[in-house]
């Protein structure tokens, strides 16, 4: 069983979740913009599980005679931004925003900074292409690993109850 946040969370490589509170029911939404893997949780059950490989996407379920309806919007994709709504027959309920900050600048500028240090060191002492490269890739993953670890964790810059 998958432990289901308390509130909404996320970041780009574990994932984003989205947390609603309707009158009655917790709403659990999982998306990964990675894998495309939504999953929908109802007080904890899972009601509803498929796999999305464009950016916005609605997902449809119905409880206790009311239809709900999940809508997942990416506003902007190179910098994880993504937009959940929760409809109940066909009435927005409620809209998150998440974003995750300046991740991908983050990543550029680690990568751009450290390889350029590593271009004019192994320059200089003409060191072999291969060992560049070698060396290249491995700061390059070490800025993956730095960028997307959990503590990357996106934010809800925008909640709105309607």
């Amino acid at each position: 069983m998958t432990s289901l946040p308390s509130k909404s969370i996320g970041s780009l490589l574990w994932g984003f979740w989205v947390v609603f509170n309707d009158d009655k029911h917790t709403i659990h939404v999982k998306v990964s913009q990675i894998t495309g893997f939504r999953q929908i949780f109802l007080d904890g059950k899972k009601v509803l599980e498929e796999r999305h490989w464009r950016s916005n996407s609605s997902h449809d379920f119905v409880n206790e005679g009311i239809r709900y309806r999940i809508d997942i919007r990416a506003l902007k994709n190179i910098n994880a931004h993504i937009e959940c709504r929760l409809n109940k027959n066909d009435k927005i309920v409620e809209s998150i925003t998440f974003r995750q900050p300046n991740m991908i600048r983050n990543f550029f500028l680690f990568t751009l900074f450290w390889n350029s240090i590593l271009a004019a060191v192994t320059g200089y002492y003409l060191v072999s292409d291969v060992y560049y490269y070698s060396l290249a890739a491995f700061v390059t993953s070490i800025g993956l690993v730095l960028v997307t670890s959990k503590k990357c964790v996106g934010e809800v810059i925008r909640s709105e109850v309607e």
